[in-house]
């Protein structure tokens, strides 16, 4: 498996594009609309689950005030 880490300006660059910010935010928002969003994020490829929470990790560290981010990273990554 080939792992790729997004560089801190690979990042930037993202958020600042209209289209992937907006393809990332659908993204965030479909797995918080699942009736069952633990199971939806279990169901994902084990290496696939890492990619995204550090992804999205990444990206909250640019925008700390996006809730969306904050909503899926919270009770899947880091429950209370």
């Amino acid at each position: 498996m080939v792992t790729t880490v997004l560089k801190d300006d690979d990042v930037s660059h993202y958020l600042q594009n209209h289209t992937l910010y907006k393809r990332l935010i659908d993204c965030c928002e479909a797995l918080l609309t699942e009736s069952n969003k633990k199971k939806k994020i279990q169901n994902i490829i084990d290496g696939d689950v890492w990619k995204l929470k550090a992804s999205l990790t990444m990206f909250l560290e640019k925008q700390q005030e996006n809730t969306t981010i904050q909503q899926v990273l919270s009770p899947f990554f880091f429950p209370t």
